[in-house]
Formats: C-alpha cells, structure tokens, sequence
C-alpha cells in the first residue's frame, strides 16, 4: 500500500510543480495564471504534508506544508471562475469566502501543532458546508455559462472541467464515510488517490496544444464576411440588431436569435465568434445595449430619466449588471461617462 501511495503521491507533486512551472512561464495575458500557480502549489502542499506516518516530514517542516495548503479549494476555486466569467476579477465576495473557509482549517491546524487546546465541531461541520458550497458554485459558474459561450474548446471544456470537480467532491465525500475506523489509516492514501486524476486531466488540457493558451484567445476576426452566405447572414443579423432592436429583450439568447435567423446556433456561434470577434454572445448583445444607452445618456429628453431606469428599458435586466457591462466597454461607470457628456454639453 505505501508503494501505491507513493506512486500517486509524488508523481502527482510532480505534475503540479510542473505545471506550475510552465503556468508561470506561459499565458502572459491570463487573469487565472496566479491561480494556477497558487493552486499548483497549495494542492502539491497537501499531498507532502497529509501523509501516511513513513513519509511524514520533520517539524517544523511538516508545519510549514500543514499551513500551506489550507487555501488550496479557494485558489481552485478563483482559477476555475476566471477562466469561465468573462468579467471575473477579484471581488471582496471572493477575499471574504476565502478567509471564511480558510479560519476554521487554520484553527485545525494550530490544534495539530499544540498552538491551541481544541478544534470545536462546529468548525469542522462549517468547513465541510463551505467546501460543498464552494464546489457547487464553481460547477454552476463552469457550465451555466455554457449558452453563452462563442469559443468551442472553453464550451467543452466546461463541461469537463465541471465534471472533473463534481468527481473529486463526491469521491472525497464519500472516502470520509469509509475510511473510519480500523481502515482510517488508509484516508490520506485515499484521499491522493481521487485527486491525482484531476491533476493528470489538469495537466493534459492545459498542455495541449487543442486548448490554444490558459486564456482561450480568440483568433483575430475578419474584417468583413467574404462569401456571399456569411455577407447575408451577417446583414440579417445587423438588421435583428439595429433595425429590429432586438437586445431590448433582456431574456434574449443566441437559441432564440439563431431561430429568428432560421441558421443554426453552431453556424451564429461561429460567425459571431471568427468574423466579429467576440468570445461570448453576452458581449455582442451588450455592446448594443451600451450604444443604446450612450445615445440616450446624451438625449437631452433623458435627462430627467434615472441611469437605473435608462439600463433596464435598454435591455439590461439589474442595474450591477449593466454597471459591469458598461465598465468592460467604456473603462468608466455610468455616472463616470454620464457626467462627462453633460460638462461637455455645458
């Protein structure tokens, strides 16, 4: 058993340093790059320092691995939303589920290490809610994203990516159960055993070469349709846009507007995608939405009219919303621009 635990244990340290290595090398441009490095590092912590007694290291090494890979899910965590929100930056929200589940595991470890008496139970009930929560989260960000998406290799890989973490969660959830009593022993080697597959899976697509770069760039769009096919698709698509202002529907999707169309979504996807260059239908219809709004910003029978009541008559469906939209597109909050036009008007 030590033999196979060894195997899956340091092989994987392994493959994390690697991968951390290249991740730190690579991807310039990539908002998740710091948390791939940091997740590298964390997981590869909890496999040294959550061992069986043979391969434990001595204090206070052992100490310094125990504190390190406590953050490991929340790296995993914010690694996994920026690569599938395409708006993602860090938030407060984030920083404050991260030292909410991060305080009850440091707690645990002050008591393995003799700093406090006792770890109370309700500390533990609350790091396991939170890991669960965690876990769901990021798979509903992986794949309620999925419609909107304009690039096939990050559709794809959300689903794998989903599934990869819903595997790992249940798997450790369930070992948990086991491996109590007489067999507890066994827990850390089992608990190596289901996460070395995500990081074989983690190693595989982020290293090759299908997925394009950690930040699934787009490739340069064309300038105008060439063949005549795409020439008409893209004028009845400017048509439903401009003409018809049809992103005023604020439940409009790229299902509905490929009907209207009558092409099919991967064709739309596609099209939208390679010849206007855009990575998520979300930005297309937006980018609408926000001229929209500009021009009325600028009408001076708007004036009276709150920007709340002028995102949501343009199609937004929340005011934070339409603020994250128009900060993306303009590098200014709507008041910001708002305020700009009117002492340029003045």
């Amino acid at each position: 058993m030590l033999l196979i635990d060894g195997l899956f244990r340091f092989s994987g340290v392994g493959l994390l340093l690697f991968l951390a290595v290249v991740a730190a090398r690579s991807w310039p441009n990539s908002k998740g790059k710091p948390f791939l490095v940091l997740a590298c590092a964390s997981v590869a912590a909890l496999f040294l320092g959550y061992t069986p007694p043979v391969f434990e290291p001595s204090y206070p090494l052992h100490a310094v691995i125990r504190f390190l890979d406590v953050p490991h899910l929340v790296f995993v965590w914010l690694f996994g939303l920026s690569l599938f929100q395409s708006d993602f930056n860090l938030r407060p929200f984030h920083v404050v589920v991260g030292i909410a589940y991060c305080l009850p595991i440091l707690c645990a470890r002050f008591v393995q290490f003799g700093v406090m008496d006792e770890f109370p139970f309700w500390m533990m009930v609350m790091v396991d809610v939170m890991a669960l929560g965690i876990a769901i989260h990021l798979i509903a960000s992986a794949l309620l994203g999925r419609g909107d998406d304009l690039l096939p290799d990050r559709r794809s890989a959300r689903v794998y990516f989903a599934a990869m973490i819903a595997f790992v969660t249940i798997s450790a959830a369930a070992i948990e159960v086991i491996f109590v009593g007489e067999i507890a022993s066994l827990l850390p080697t089992a608990k190596v055993a289901v996460i070395w597959p995500a990081i074989v899976w983690a190693c595989f697509w982020l290293l090759s070469a299908k997925t394009g770069a950690l930040d699934f760039k787009v490739q340069a769009p064309s300038s105008q349709p060439k063949n005549d096919e795409d020439q008409a698709l893209n004028a009845a698509l400017m048509e439903l846009m401009v003409k018809e202002q049809a992103f005023l529907n604020p439940e409009l999707t790229i299902v509905e507007v490929a009907k209207k169309l009558a092409v099919s979504q991967h064709r739309l996807r596609h099209h939208i995608n390679q010849h206007l260059g855009y990575t998520n239908f979300s930005s297309f219809i937006n980018e609408h939405r926000i001229k929209a709004v500009k021009h009325a910003f600028n009408d001076t029978e708007s004036e009276a009219l709150s920007i709340t009541s002028i995102a949501l008559s343009n199609g937004f469906k929340s005011l934070s919303s339409f603020n994250r939209a128009f900060k993306v597109h303009t590098g200014q909050t709507p008041r910001e621009y708002r305020q700009k036009q009117a002492k340029r008007a003045d």
